[in-house]
């Protein structure tokens, strides 16, 4: 009776006991959907208020406008404003009046006499004191401070048109290590492709060899060809770092090691107008000269000015008194240059030669560029027959490749042929990725050389 009831209690406490076990199962799985949901509905909200974001794209416009921001030469532009607004404020002193306290205490071993024996006769002092102001007020300057000014602002133009030339030379560079990124990034995911292939492609392979079908000795080529592959992926990574290094430093955005670099897309009629910073540059050099003629002519333009002396001390301006006293003069003063022995027609002959010197480096300038221009449309023609040429080569060796594929899964060709077919399917992928991006970075370097 008493094992009936010890059997009766177990089996209560064991249907207790399960019971208890489902519940808490049943909780358990409750709190994990609710966890799951609330993973969810946090990683949506993540995702749209943009704390979590994909990959980062960078363009090749993205590196020009920081370049534009951030390079440190950009930082002149101000300084060079500054100093020019130094400069201007400096000549506009030119028409306040110019302030100068003199002292002057002299001894003199012999002084003017009157040759006269008459007791009445003074005697100028021999020891002399003297402790004046003088004032002087240009009234009118020939225009020189106003053709100055003109100088000074149209130099002010040549030096930040200096500093735009060299920040838009630095865009070739920025073209190259862009592309040098973009080449590495496709030659990867190429590499990738095939290694994924060849992961594939061995499980085949692997799977006829437990049949018997294939000799085992047929995977170490494919393995040995995964493994030259993931060689050449690391090659690939270690070089976009090293150029997206440069490219960060050279424009001074922070690009991300994982960055993905967009192709850029260019319109299919190139444009033909070409005006570059160097063109501006030499019109403001050009215009500079210009400038620089008119103060030259304003040199022989008279000037007039008045002064005023003001002082104290002897013997003054009554060299026989005897006594310390104030004394002044006032008065204005005409100056004019009327003869300078042709010296101001020479110098305008000199800035009508350096003139010239311009016009022969525009036409140099200019001769360079079509020689560029007319480079990259040849390549740019070039490219465009061989890409057509590159999407039938692509499609014939990814069917070759195919059947290469199957050929080695039944046995009837070895690992090294099946290869053979897959690195030419490779090359010939990466020669047509290597076009495209050539073309492209053709048509970059066209519209570079245009001012575009």
């Amino acid at each position: 009776m008493l094992i009936q009831i010890i059997l009766m209690i177990n089996r209560f406490v064991f249907h207790l006991l399960n019971h208890l076990l489902a519940g808490v199962r049943t909780l358990i799985q409750t709190i994990t959907l609710l966890l799951f949901g609330l993973i969810v509905f946090l990683g949506i909200n993540l995702i749209n208020s943009g704390l979590v974001t994909a990959q980062t794209s960078i363009t090749l416009k993205n590196c020009y406008d920081s370049l534009e921001a951030n390079f440190p030469l950009v930082k002149q532009k101000e300084k060079l404003m500054e100093i020019t607004e130094l400069k201007i404020k400096n000549l506009q002193t030119n028409y306040l009046p110019d302030i100068y306290l003199k002292g002057k205490v002299t001894y003199q071993s012999e002084v003017t006499a009157i040759p006269i024996q008459m007791p009445t006769v003074p005697e100028v002092p021999k020891d002399q004191y003297s402790a004046f102001i003088d004032v002087t007020q240009v009234i009118y300057d020939g225009g020189n401070t106003q053709a100055a000014k003109k100088v000074t602002q149209q130099n002010l133009k040549v030096e930040i048109q200096k500093v735009a030339v060299d920040i838009y030379k630095l865009k070739e560079q920025i073209n190259q290590l862009y592309f040098t990124c973009l080449m590495i990034q496709e030659n990867d995911q190429i590499l990738q492709l095939t290694h994924q292939t060849l992961t594939e492609q061995r499980k085949v392979v692997s799977a006829a060899v437990e049949q018997g079908m294939i000799n085992s000795s047929e995977l170490d080529y494919l393995d040995a060809e995964r493994l030259k592959l993931e060689q050449q992926m690391i090659e690939l990574e270690t070089g976009k770092s090293q150029a997206l290094m440069a490219l960060s430093e050279l424009t001074g955005f922070n690009i991300p090691q994982d960055a993905l670099i967009e192709i850029p897309v260019f319109e299919h009629s190139l444009p033909s107008e070409v005006f570059r910073p160097e063109h501006q540059l030499f019109d403001d050099q050009v215009a500079l000269l210009d400038a620089t003629v008119e103060v030259t002519s304003k040199k022989r333009m008279p000037t007039l000015g008045a002064f005023v002396t003001a002082g104290y001390g002897r013997p003054g301006y009554d060299m026989f008194s005897d006594n310390f006293h104030g004394y002044y003069m006032a008065g204005a003063q005409l100056q004019w240059n009327i003869w300078d022995w042709k010296q101001t027609q020479r110098e305008k002959n000199q800035i009508h030669l350096q003139k010239q010197l311009i016009t022969d480096n525009r036409e140099v300038f200019n001769k360079n560029l079509n020689i560029a221009k007319s480079q990259n449309l040849l390549q740019i023609e070039k490219l465009n027959k061989l890409m057509a040429k590159d999407a039938e080569i692509v499609e014939l060796q990814n069917r070759i490749t195919e059947r290469s594929a199957s050929q080695l899964a039944n046995g009837i060709i070895t690992s090294a042929e099946y290869l053979r077919q897959l690195n030419a399917d490779k090359q010939a992928r990466v020669n047509k990725k290597v076009h495209e991006i050539q073309k492209t970075q053709m048509q970059a370097d066209y519209l570079f050389n245009i001012g575009k």
